[in-house]
């Protein structure tokens, strides 16, 4: 191996290294709360219901850019999402599920799972 070789390759290994272990050592295991600003009371809802199933590995949002979403006077967020997921007998299924989620500045915090 020439030395430019080494002085590249040897630097972005070493720093995929710290970037995976500040990754596994992560510390939020709380799956009620999302802290994604970007994400939205849609994408809160999205995770929330991936999260509540059986295989979330089968979730596929359904349209997501059209889920109705309502603002409450109250301050609760209410979602109407359809997705597709496979459920307890392996059978492809569509659903809507409403999610109402409290923001919290750019935290989600679900409510309630209808």
């Amino acid at each position: 191996m020439n030395k430019i070789t080494k002085f590249v390759t040897l630097p972005v290994l070493a720093l995929g290294a710290v970037v995976l272990a500040i990754g596994l050592t992560s510390d939020e295991t709380e799956t009620a709360r999302v802290q994604d600003p970007t994400a939205g009371p849609r994408g809160a809802c999205g995770h929330f219901i991936q999260q509540s199933l059986n295989n979330p590995a089968s979730y596929e949002a359904v349209n997501s850019l059209n889920w109705s979403t309502n603002f409450r006077d109250d301050g609760i967020i209410t979602v109407a999402a359809t997705y597709r997921a496979t459920n307890a007998f392996g059978a492809i299924v569509t659903e809507t599920t409403y999610c109402d989620i409290v923001a919290d500045g750019g935290d989600y915090r679900l409510q309630n799972l209808r």
